[in-house]
């Protein structure tokens, strides 16, 4: 949901008066291979303006984007993105176990994925990493968009909060938010928006059936009051 703070000129996730971005979860995932460049082709050829995507760190340093931590489901590899180097990670085969058409289809890095869309989409970029120790992935990222000159077409968003905030303090201005679930994988303190509390952001990224009314109302009133805080 997003809050009705201050726009920022040029940066449709920070528009209060902007339409309805309506955005692919990991590409156009239901037409093709999530998270792969047929995927996010697939929302330029049906006319949808951005994609939601996950980027991790492999081994040696390199932005894969790919949700799950394991290679397992979609890669077919039973090893985790973090213990594998980029080029065993672009050598899987990530389209098969989605349907024959697309076997051959690569998980790509973040750098792909801006060469072959650019600016005709927006990007939400979840940053995948589990633990409090920064590993350079937001530094990787930012210079990434940077790279490609899309500053104004992206949002970072991530379940960890120190994500959020070491993002906040390189990139200030860039729009951020905090995803929650009531999940039993997600901890216990981070399910409902709790680290809002604490790291401030314009968006949050709630699952659906955490969306009521007052959340939203309780939202917005928390991001004014700390605003004026922070101007005091």
């Amino acid at each position: 949901m997003r809050s009705r703070g201050e726009a920022s000129p040029g940066n449709p996730f920070l528009d209060p008066q902007g339409p309805l971005l309506v955005l692919g979860h990991r590409g156009f995932s239901a037409a093709a291979p999530e998270n792969t460049l047929a995927a996010f082709r697939a929302l330029i050829e049906h006319g949808l303006p951005g994609t939601e995507l996950d980027v991790q760190l492999s081994r040696d340093g390199e932005l894969m984007v790919l949700h799950d931590f394991s290679l397992k489901r979609t890669g077919g590899l039973e090893a985790e993105v973090r213990e594998t180097d980029a080029a065993t990670i672009r050598s899987l085969d990530a389209g098969s176990w989605f349907g024959r058409q697309f076997r051959g289809e690569r998980i790509p890095s973040l750098d792909e994925v801006f060469e072959a869309c650019g600016r005709r989409l927006i990007y939400d970029i979840e940053l995948k990493w589990d633990r409090r120790e920064a590993n350079g992935l937001e530094q990787k990222v930012l210079a990434s968009i940077r790279r490609h000159g899309l500053q104004d077409r992206c949002l970072l968003s991530s379940f960890n909060p120190f994500i959020v905030r070491r993002v906040q303090r390189l990139q200030p201005g860039l729009p951020t938010a905090h995803i929650y679930a009531n999940d039993p994988g997600v901890p216990f303190l981070l399910r409902h928006g709790e680290a809002s509390l604490a790291i401030p952001s314009p968006w949050a990224k709630p699952e659906s059936s955490l969306i009521r009314p007052w959340r939203t109302a309780a939202y917005r009133l928390l991001l004014r009051s700390r605003r004026k805080l922070d101007l005091a």
